[in-house]
């Protein structure tokens, strides 16, 4: 996979439609997942509680209860995670 660069392109209507059934706590867990995600090369791996430290979430409940919210936007390959946009920018 190619080194990707320090900014993302933020899509507003796709996030608005992605995020409308969500509460802001999950949104905001959200985004920072993806912020995360990009900074890693798109790879991270599926630990809860590092991915709870990293989202800054109070405690690895608070990022698994949100989790159940938006594991359906992520692609999980074993034990690791990545965006399926983010691939494509990166590539």
């Amino acid at each position: 996979m190619a080194k990707n660069t320090p900014a993302f392109q933020f899509y507003p209507q796709d996030f608005i439609g992605g995020v409308m059934l969500l509460d802001n706590a999950t949104t905001g867990i959200y985004i920072k997942l993806l912020s995360v995600l990009w900074i890693s090369n798109n790879e991270l791996p599926l630990e809860f509680k590092q991915l709870a430290r990293a989202t800054h979430c109070d405690s690895p409940q608070e990022f698994l209860e949100a989790w159940g919210h938006i594991a359906d936007k992520f692609k999980i390959a074993g034990n690791v995670i990545s965006h399926p946009r983010f691939t494509q920018m990166i590539e």
